[in-house]
C-alpha cells in the first residue's frame, strides 16, 4: 500500500460587520401618525399636553408639554399651524404664553416640551420660529441627551446683517434671545437648531428673557428630521483555502 496525495479546494467562511447607510424620519406635527390618547390618527390632536408618534421600524416618539410655576397658556398654545411658521407652507407646532417673567436670575416661570425616544437615534435638526424681541423678549434653550449624559447642541440664529436673534447664556442656559422684532410671516425670527452625536431625549425650554414683563408670546417648533443608524448586517466573505489530503491505496 502506497500513499497518493492530492489537493483540496475548499471555502473558509468569514464575516464582517458593516453598517448600511443612515436614514431619516420626521416628526410631522400635520403629517404624522399621532396618538394623543385615543388611538393613531394624522397630526397632533390641538390642545393635547402629550402624544406619541409613530416613526416606523419600531421607533417612537413621545412628547409631553408641562407648564411650570406661573406660566399660563394663552390661545394658540399647543396647536398645530402656519401661524409660527417663518413664512413657510409647512405647519409648525405652536407655543403661546404668558405669566413667565423670571423675578431674578433662576429661571423658575417656563415651559418645556419633552420629547423621548424608545431608542436612541444619530442626530437630529430643526427650527424655532419667530424668535424675537418686543414687549417681549423670547428666550429659548435647546437640550439632549444620552440617557443622563447631556449632548452637543448647535444653533443657527439669524443675527446677520440684522440681528433678529442671537445666541446668550441666561440663567446658567445657553441658548437664544430676541434682539428684535420679526416679521412672523417671513425667516426673520428663524432659529437653526442640530443635535450632533446620539441621544434619546431632546427639551426645549421657553421663557422670558431676563429682566423682562410676563406679556404674552409665542414661538413655533418646525417638524423635526431625525437621523437613525441603521443595523449592523454580517456580510459572508468566501475565501480560497487550500487542503493537503493523503490517501493510503
Amino acid at each position: 500500500m502506497k500513499p497518493s496525495t492530492f489537493l483540496r479546494i475548499s471555502g473558509l467562511l468569514l464575516f464582517s460587520a458593516t453598517t448600511a447607510p443612515a436614514a431619516t424620519v420626521i416628526i410631522d406635527w400635520g403629517a404624522g401618525s399621532w396618538n394623543n390618547g385615543s388611538g393613531f390618527h394624522t397630526g397632533y390632536t390641538d390642545g393635547s399636553t402629550s402624544g406619541t408618534t409613530d416613526l416606523g421600524d419600531g421607533l417612537t416618539a413621545s412628547v409631553t408639554n408641562v407648564r411650570v410655576g406661573a406660566t399660563t397658556s394663552s390661545p394658540g398654545n399647543l396647536t398645530v399651524s402656519t401661524v409660527l411658521s417663518g413664512g413657510s407652507s409647512t405647519p409648525s407646532f405652536r407655543l403661546q404664553q404668558s405669566n413667565d417673567g423670571n423675578p431674578s436670575t433662576t429661571m423658575v416661570n417656563y415651559s418645556v416640551m419633552t420629547i423621548n425616544f424608545n431608542m436612541s437615534v444619530a442626530s437630529a435638526s430643526f427650527t424655532l420660529y419667530d424668535v424675537d424681541k418686543s414687549t417681549w423678549n423670547d428666550f429659548l434653550v435647546v437640550e439632549a441627551y444620552d440617557g443622563l449624559t447631556p449632548v452637543s447642541v448647535v444653533y443657527d440664529p439669524n443675527d446677520f446683517p440684522v440681528a433678529y436673534n442671537e445666541e446668550a447664556t441666561q440663567y446658567g442656559y445657553d441658548g437664544v434671545v430676541g434682539v428684535t422684532i420679526a416679521n412672523n410671516t417671513t425667516s426673520q425670527g428663524n432659529v437653526g437648531v442640530t443635535v450632533i452625536g446620539s441621544f434619546t431625549s431632546l427639551q426645549i425650554r421657553f421663557t422670558q428673557a431676563l429682566g423682562n414683563a410676563s406679556v404674552d408670546h409665542g414661538i413655533g417648533v418646525s417638524n423635526i428630521a431625525v437621523v437613525v443608524p441603521e443595523p449592523s448586517v454580517a456580510l459572508y466573505l468566501g475565501a480560497p483555502a487550500l487542503f493537503l489530503l493523503t490517501r493510503w491505496n
